[in-house]
């Protein structure tokens, strides 16, 4: 079969597509790419499907701006009014305000296929855009909406008030009623035999209402006009003036508004040099706050929050104290690691159980680095760097937009508006920032006006703060990075080449080098080099971060150093070889005498202890051959220590034929518990190749013109 058995859209939706060029179609798929996913239409006719189902229409709804928005409520009425079958264009444009055209308008909606033209010209609309929105500009229900609320009883004495014939059925009363009361000539017939102040009223509703006030519902004209369908009184007890009626009363005066141009931005200069400078300098920070997160936690698992694997506004803070960051920045940092399998959410050592609880409480959850973190890390800071920028291209929230004001907001929504906010910044003028906030919140009201104002306006700031933090803007003026992106599209290519230069120069400018000052201080001029700040790090605690970021050294900070195995020798050579003058003699001394005093004690790990009663059996396992790979030592008569945990060297001394049991620190019996079955994790699904819309544009009409039997 060539077509679907039930097709579910408008079957001029199919032959307007069939209809398209290549280059069209590929405007269409390239502006819903969701219509591709999981798999792309392998059909005109599916993808006609796909392009009319609700929930891509609805996501496509959002990319609609304000003009586009008030054409969709003029087709709306259009339908509303009768014509099923598309808008005529004289129609619509006879509703039009002013003298703007539509074309522009309808050209874009068109490109989303949201709105296309009939071979008569007639507009149509998918189904799930055919609503009502028209009713805010104080329009009312429709007769075809409110008739069929009454019982036949009803219809019938209303066709008989209105002197008319035929019709048994319900629907056919319907459309009785409707042919007449959708006639203007008819309706104004009715009027001229209406009570005196009749018409008053329904013109007074028809330019305020629909409804009737309260006040105005008895009385002759309000009855009459009930009797006449000329107002109808709705299950809620008002009273409204239908649709048909309202319009035939406005006549000539029934204008909607269409307004194509845009709020405009203001504007002010900023050096394209400084630009550069401070996008690079916060494209540094930001690398050096990735790797200052990844080893905190490495260090110490981050908690989560104990009912959602997220980390709180407590932790939040506590890691942006420590490492001397923002938490705007941590929160930022952490999102984007998260979406970038950076970090993942571990289950943490559960406590022993006791005596006094014998069920311990189930394991808390914590964020640690995941493998990948290793591999980007030695991939080099713009690699890394490409990944974030990629990540919050499509993030699915937004990490420092107000959360309460855009709870319940769809991640296709949130994904926009970020993109939408630095589209806007780059329509600016080059050489020029944004000069006043409230401007681009009103431009982006007026871009997408299907997302709530304080959403909006949330997710805008939120995606500035955002962009300045990743070096993208720098106090509202887009740099080279941001007109790159916005020229990429919805779906950014980390590795393009094009992007890769441009994040290549934001880099080079980290500072390689440290002045080392006789007070046990180190300076580094500027954003610190990824290995430099991780040197430093190591040896040393920062102080401050901004112009210059500084480090202190101490004997606590230099033993840190010590106790992840490297030597005196070592560091030397490695602080000489960053430092710009020779090291000073107060650091050198610390650095040695540190190392002089270190490991002076030693403290041995036993992972197990055996105890037991009769001193030749403990001598018995000592010599047994079972002991060495379990790293057995005497400390004691009765007393082994181990260097494997205990469950191995339980496992292993049953093996070798002794019978030990397991028991607790404070040496009550450990019962063992039957393991739990491990369910193993699902392999994940192949990825599914998505072709270019370009390419498969082509392809789909190709082989539908080629299709047998056509």
């Amino acid at each position: 079969m060539w077509l679907l058995d039930e097709p579910e859209f408008d079957p001029t939706l199919l032959d307007w597509l069939a209809g398209l060029n290549p280059e069209r179609l590929e405007r269409i798929l390239t502006a819903r790419p969701d219509v591709l996913e999981p798999s792309p239409p392998r059909r005109l006719d599916e993808l006609a499907e796909r392009l009319s189902s609700a929930e891509s229409v609805r996501a496509a709804r959002l990319l609609v701006g304000t003009p586009g928005v008030q054409l969709l409520r003029a087709l709306q009425l259009g339908y509303a009014l009768g014509h099923e079958q598309g808008v005529p264009p004289a129609t619509l444009a006879g509703w039009l305000a002013g003298d703007a055209d539509p074309r522009a308008v309808l050209d874009f909606l068109a490109g989303l296929a949201l709105a296309w033209p009939d071979p008569s010209g007639a507009i149509h609309l998918p189904e799930p855009l055919r609503g009502d929105e028209y009713r805010t500009y104080g329009l009312g229900a429709s007769l075809a909406e409110l008739l069929p609320q009454a019982t036949i009883a009803e219809l019938k004495r209303l066709r008989a008030t209105l002197g008319l014939s035929g019709g048994v059925r319900k629907p056919q009363l319907v459309d009785v009623i409707l042919g007449v009361l959708r006639d203007p000539g008819h309706v104004r017939e009715l009027l001229a035999g209406a009570p005196e102040g009749t018409v008053e009223l329904l013109n007074d509703t028809a330019r305020h209402g629909p409804t009737v006030p309260v006040e105005r519902r008895s009385g002759e004209p309000a009855e009459w006009a009930l009797r006449h369908a000329l107002l109808w009184t709705l299950p809620t007890g008002e009273v409204v003036l239908p649709l048909e009626v309202a319009v035939t009363l406005r006549g000539p005066e029934l204008r909607l508004p269409l307004d194509p141009a845009p709020p405009e931005l203001s504007m002010n200069p900023a050096d394209p040099a400084d630009v550069a400078v401070r996008t690079s300098a916060a494209a540094l920070r930001l690398v050096d706050r990735v790797h200052s997160v990844l080893d905190a936690a490495a260090t110490e698992p981050l908690p989560t929050l104990r009912y959602r694997a997220d980390i709180g506004p407590r932790v939040v803070k506590r890691l942006a104290r420590d490492i001397g960051a923002t938490p705007a920045e941590v929160r930022l940092v952490l999102d984007l690691a998260t979406a970038t399998s950076l970090l993942t959410v571990r289950e943490l050592e559960p406590e022993p159980p006791t005596r006094a609880r014998p069920i311990p409480p189930p394991p808390d959850l914590g964020v640690v680095p995941a493998e990948r973190a290793a591999r980007l890390r030695s991939a080099g800071s713009a690699a890394l760097f490409r990944t974030l920028l990629g990540a919050w291209w499509t993030l699915d929230a937004s990490p420092l937009a107000d959360e309460h004001a855009v709870r319940g907001l769809g991640a296709a929504a949130v994904r926009h508006l970020r993109q939408l906010t630095l589209r806007l910044l780059c329509h600016l003028e080059p050489g020029s920032g944004l000069a006043d906030e409230k401007a681009l919140l009103e431009l982006a009201r007026w871009a997408v006006p299907a997302v709530p104002a304080s959403a909006a306006d949330a997710l805008v700031r939120g995606s500035l703060a955002e962009a300045e933090l990743l070096g993208v803007v720098a106090d509202g003026a887009p740099g080279e990075l941001a007109y790159a992106m916005v020229a990429a599209g919805p779906r950014l290519d980390p590795a393009a080449p094009e992007l890769t230069g441009i994040v290549d120069r934001l880099l080079t400018g980290a500072g390689k080098t440290a002045l080392f000052g006789a007070d046990l201080t180190a300076v580094v001029a500027g954003a610190p080099d990824v290995q430099l700040a991780a040197l430093l790090d190591s040896v040393a605690d920062r102080e401050s971060q901004g112009a210059a970021t500084t480090w202190r050294f101490s004997r606590a900070s230099v033993r840190r150093a010590f106790d992840r195995g490297t030597t005196a020798p070592m560091l030397l050579d490695e602080l000489a070889a960053v430092a710009r003058d020779e090291l000073p003699q107060p650091l050198v001394y610390l650095i040695n005498d540190v190392a002089r005093r270190h490991g002076e004690v030693a403290v041995i790990g036993v992972a197990g202890v055996v105890v037991g009663e009769d001193e030749a059996v403990v001598t018995e396992i000592a010599g047994h051959k079972a002991a060495g790979a379990l790293g057995l030592r005497r400390v004691a008569p009765t007393v082994l220590v181990a260097t494997v945990d205990p469950d191995t060297v339980l496992r292993r001394l049953r093996r070798a034929g002794f019978a030990p049991v397991r028991r607790d620190v404070d040496g009550a019996l450990v019962i063992a518990e039957p393991a739990l079955a491990r369910v193993a994790e699902p392999e994940p699904e192949p990825a599914v190749s998505v072709p270019s819309p370009r390419a498969h544009a082509e392809r789909l009409l190709t082989e539908w013109h080629d299709r047998p039997g056509r």
